[in-house]
């Protein structure tokens, strides 16, 4: 497979066969694997929380955060399958990667950032729920709920949606005269060029970067000391007849959801760090350079590890979660064993029928 980066400067420090090595193994084998393992994780986690209903603000967040998650781990293998179809036709796979790079990256993208403003609601809902169990109520509600996550849904797509015509396909003759498509910049983005690279450099990196990650951390820290302190006081609580009513199992797992987050998305800032240091880390003579083309590769993986992991978290941190999944398994299991034993008893009838 040929892979277009460029040779020499300050970050030419990923050789060409270490990038053919990392492409293959992360985008042809260990993308693949987590998300087919969080296609599985999501669906169940959707399965689970339907059966026990919309009954408050952790089911309604959770149910629309499994969702989304799904749909990014549906998306992101065949975004990032062009290592598969080259072992097939190396030109049919630059035309593949062309066009998902025009028509895919973008709908990824705010996929990947409805996601993250989930996290965001997630870390706040749970510590004014640990700082102010009786007050709650008053800021989140189902109904409440709805229309934050309906808001977040809005306001990304309102601020990515202007990017779906960003980009466009250029056609190229190779060398054999062979038609080749490449990832190339619309009409619109050269007439609002200025526009689009101070909307996408300062606004949408910084709300995606910083400032969420910023929320999610601040508000992280303070349920984690809160429910420390709680935990400490438990025996006093429990023996008060006006304790609050904190669910600390909840509380806990969605902190850990949080924490789960940060460790996998923080390094995910690393490039774009890097490009406001020095524009050469990520293109360089009009080139994307070796190591921008790596890390790119490592944050999709990690985005993709984030959206299947919180199946593992639901499971093994709620055992209402663990015994409600456990309920669905059984009765899918005794419907197939029934149905497999009447179809045995029909053909049994048939052949003695017979």
């Amino acid at each position: 497979m040929n892979i277009s980066v460029v040779g020499v400067n300050k970050f030419d420090i990923v050789s060409d066969e270490a990038i053919e090595i990392v492409d293959d193994v992360i985008n042809c084998v260990l993308l693949n694997c987590v998300a087919i393992l969080g296609i599985i994780g999501n669906v169940l986690n959707v399965a689970v929380l339907a059966t026990q209903g919309m009954k408050d603000t952790t089911h309604v967040i959770l149910m629309s955060l499994s969702c989304v998650d799904l749909v990014y781990v549906v998306l992101i293998p065949i975004r990032r399958g062009r290592c598969i179809v080259a072992k097939f036709d190396v030109l049919l796979a630059q035309t593949y990667d062309a066009i998902l790079n025009v028509y895919l990256v973008v709908p990824v993208r705010l996929v990947s950032f409805v996601s993250s403003g989930h996290v965001v609601l997630i870390s706040i809902e749970r510590m004014i729920a640990v700082y102010f169990p009786f007050q709650v109520g008053h800021f989140f509600t189902v109904k409440i709920t709805t229309g934050y996550l309906a808001a977040i849904y809005i306001f990304w797509t309102l601020l990515i949606g202007q990017f779906f015509n960003m980009f466009a396909l250029v056609w190229v003759k190779d060398s054999n005269n062979n038609s080749l498509a490449l990832p190339g910049f619309s009409e619109p983005f050269y007439e609002y060029k200025e526009i689009f690279t101070f909307i996408n450099v300062y606004i949408v990196a910084n709300l995606r970067g910083s400032v969420s990650l910023a929320i999610i951390i601040l508000a992280s820290m303070a349920t984690g000391i809160k429910l420390h302190i709680t935990s400490r006081k438990r025996l006093e609580l429990t023996s008060s007849r006006s304790k609050p009513k904190i669910d600390l199992k909840a509380a806990k797992m969605l902190l850990t959801v949080c924490v789960v987050y940060l460790v996998l998305t923080i390094p995910t800032a690393i490039p774009t760090t890097m490009y406001f240091l020095d524009e050469t880390f990520v293109v360089y003579q009009g080139q994307i350079t070796g190591i921008y083309f790596v890390s790119e590769i490592l944050v999709d993986f990690l985005y993709v590890v984030n959206s299947s992991v919180n199946f593992l978290i639901y499971v093994t941190m709620s055992r209402k979660f663990s015994r409600t999944y456990a309920k669905l398994s059984k009765q899918r299991l005794t419907q197939f064993h029934f149905k497999y034993r009447m179809g045995f008893q029909r053909r049994e009838k048939g052949l003695y029928a017979n």
